[in-house]
């Protein structure tokens, strides 16, 4: 692990091969809202991918299509995670993608709405989800 000079740690493991993972993990999750700003680390995980300032999401779309990659993020308690794998020889434009999503994501009011209902249809089902999975552990007993 290597610390910078702004705090940021980055952490490398080479194994060689030809795969890559690349990931920046914030540690800044749910946990860490109040009742004023709660769900935002959810919401920008689900604007992540919408495209930057600097590449549209169909633009994104189609380096990350023509590299092989995958992109994907999640958002827990304690830490947003926003990662990629893609073949090695890929890794810097990864790099490159993730670091412009997390810097200048576009937040253009048309997509925050379209992802405000995606979240509140999220907010609807999930409970359902929440106990259909407890009725399947307790039918698996």
């Amino acid at each position: 692990m290597t610390k910078l000079a702004s705090g940021l740690r980055v952490v490398t493991h080479n194994i060689p091969g030809p795969t890559a993972t690349i990931g920046f993990f914030i540690d800044s999750g749910s946990r860490a809202e109040t009742e004023k700003n709660n769900g935002v680390a959810h919401f920008f995980e689900h604007m992540a991918f919408k495209g930057t300032t600097r590449m549209s999401q169909f633009e994104m779309e189609n380096v990350v299509e023509n590299m092989g990659t995958r992109l994907f993020a999640y958002t827990s308690r304690e830490q947003t995670v926003y990662y990629g794998k893609s073949f090695s020889k890929d890794g810097p434009k990864v790099l490159e993608i993730l670091s412009d999503i997390i810097q200048r994501p576009l937040l253009s009011p048309k997509a925050v709405e379209r992802e405000r209902n995606v979240i509140l249809r999220e907010m609807e089902v999930f409970p359902q989800l929440k106990n259909l999975r407890i009725l399947r552990h307790r039918l698996m007993r």
